[in-house]
């Protein structure tokens, strides 16, 4: 269902309107059959003060004749509209209003690339001046024969941003990494091993008899010769 919409326009940008409704609906996938039907039986353009009308086939006209002025206009009222005028002679007002309701189109959307292609036309495809005719006949003198060659300068593309999957799939690996450093360091500590300049030394310890230890004991007897207690010293 198509949705009641307006667009207000100035009479300086009149002759903008009829191009660039026709790209807004070929934008939106209208065919140029229907797209000349929307604009001259679904589209309304008048004028803001006084109401007067203006026909999609004036709105053609003046977007063809505006660059060639010298141009005869086919009606007073297109005359008017081309000087910047309202179409009817004793209104003032200076601004036209686009109203469209029917025709099972998106108008509020297309009004708004409407007024986008108003604001920024397409600007025209500058051609390149031709080349004089005796240019090829003398030899040194045509615009390639001195001239450098252009050189193509490619500039660098920019970096790509890296997805939010990538990202986090390698932030997976980093924190999986740091759990698995942590228990190999876990581990070292738990197994006696010495880390250079982290762990501390080793002690070593001296087992000193005590005074009523006695004689020890011969080889191959067996037998202690005291049951007293043995101290210990601790050697650095």
């Amino acid at each position: 269902m198509s949705r009641t919409a307006e667009l207000q326009l100035s009479l300086d940008d009149l002759h903008k309107v009829y191009p660039a409704l026709a790209r807004a609906l070929a934008e939106a996938g209208e065919p140029n059959p229907r797209i000349a039907e929307l604009l001259s039986q679904h589209v309304r353009i008048q004028c803001v003060g006084c109401r007067q009308p203006v026909t999609g086939d004036e709105l053609a006209e003046l977007a063809l004749t505006h660059d060639h002025p010298d141009t005869p206009a086919t009606s007073p009222t297109l005359q008017r509209l081309r000087l910047g005028y309202c179409a009817r002679p004793d209104c003032n007002s200076r601004f036209y209003q686009a109203i469209a309701t029917s025709g099972m189109v998106a108008w509020p959307t297309v009004f708004e690339r409407t007024r986008h292609f108003i604001q920024h036309p397409p600007s025209p495809v500058a051609e390149p001046p031709p080349a004089p005719p005796d240019a090829k006949s003398q030899p040194g003198q045509g615009p390639a024969a001195g001239a450098a060659k252009p050189t193509d300068t490619e500039e660098p593309e920019p970096p790509k941003a890296i997805p939010f999957r990538e990202q986090w799939r390698r932030l997976k690996f980093a924190a999986l990494g740091v759990v698995a450093l942590l228990g190999l360091l876990f581990w070292w500590f738990n197994s006696g091993a010495r880390i250079p300049g982290l762990s501390p030394k080793p002690r070593q310890f001296e087992v000193i008899a005590g005074p009523e230890a006695g004689a020890p004991t011969a080889i191959g007897t067996g037998k202690p010769t005291t049951n007293a207690p043995r101290s210990f010293r601790v050697v650095q």
